[in-house]
């Protein structure tokens, strides 16, 4: 749970892949999550998620403009004061297809 205003949730991983390779798989996990692209421009990506019972929904943001600094970041799309670990799991669940995927390390 993180207290905050808006809430966020930020994390910095690195990959060998090329920025093409890593453009093309966040399209594809942001399908894959049903996810709906609201911004692209070189070397970032915006997104929104889907709203459920847990939350009305997240910007989630992949900022691969250094592919040795990536960062991942997750924040409610309005003004709440607790996300209940929405955004550390909007970035964990994206995260995951890369780990599976291909080879990203985290910097945590």
């Amino acid at each position: 749970m993180k207290i905050g205003f808006p809430p966020s949730f930020e994390l910095i991983v690195s990959s060998d892949i090329i920025k093409e390779e890593f453009y093309q798989k966040s399209l594809i996990a942001f399908d894959k999550l049903k996810w709906k692209l609201v911004l692209e421009t070189p070397g970032i990506l915006k997104a929104n998620t889907r709203a459920n019972f847990n939350t009305l929904g997240e910007t989630f943001t992949v900022n691969f403009k250094d592919m040795k600094n990536i960062k991942l970041k997750s924040k409610c799309k309005f003004l709440n004061i607790i996300d209940w670990g929405m955004n550390r799991s909007s970035v964990r669940v994206f995260w995951s297809y890369f780990l599976i995927n291909i080879n990203i390390k985290s910097n945590e």
